[in-house]
């Protein structure tokens, strides 16, 4: 699906919570609901457009977008509309079950913890330096540097991302690159992530 498709998908979401939005690029709300059907679009989904068109991940993502449509801040709502739409019906799936959950070596588990709670005990450890629009927080997030740790969890996280991402693979495998660990974010007390959409160019 072309980001195209996707832009449209999503801006037909505005309408069909019955609240009221602009439309981006200029269109107004007739012209733009005009522009989704002639293209064949449908809202809600049809069975066969879910990404992967099982029964399991339709009914997850129909559960998600019952949520979204409870969101009462206009804001917020859009992002969890975004964060749905692409995880639903756009983002291939690996797996079955979409993200799958394993559990990373037990010994750079450790590593990472003495690390996080030696510098935790430094009571130094700064706030982070850029903000972030989906983190909702009194107190900005903190920053825990792990040096060469980061080399470390890239390549011993590889092989099960790559496992994941070949598990139905017969022939040609799909070998991965480490983009970049940077380090450990702190959330403080009364801290709230919110729905979002990482790159998935990086992500």
């Amino acid at each position: 699906m072309g980001s195209t498709t996707f832009a449209l998908i999503l801006l037909s979401l505005i309408s069909c919570n019955r609240n009221t939005f602009t439309a981006a690029g200029g269109l107004d709300e007739g012209e733009r609901l005009g522009e989704y059907y002639k293209r064949g679009h449908t809202w809600p989904p049809k069975d066969e457009e879910f990404v992967p068109p099982s029964d399991g991940w339709r009914r997850i993502m129909r559960r998600r977008l019952a949520q979204v449509r409870r969101i009462e801040d206009s804001g917020d709502m859009y992002n969890g509309w975004v964060a749905t739409v692409h995880c639903a019906l756009t983002a291939r799936n690996f797996t079955e079950y979409g993200w799958a959950v394993t559990r990373a070596p037990q010994a750079l588990i450790n590593e990472l913890s003495s690390s996080l709670h030696g510098g935790m005990a430094t009571r130094q450890l700064p706030i982070e330096s850029e903000h972030t629009d989906c983190i909702d927080a009194e107190e900005r997030p903190l920053f825990h540097n792990i040096g060469n740790l980061d080399r470390r969890a890239l390549m011993e996280l590889r092989p099960i991302a790559e496992a994941w991402v070949n598990h139905d693979q017969q022939d040609e495998r799909v070998h991965l690159i480490g983009n970049n660990a940077y380090g450990l974010r702190i959330y403080r007390r009364g801290s709230r992530l919110h729905m979002h959409v990482d790159k998935s160019s990086t992500h």
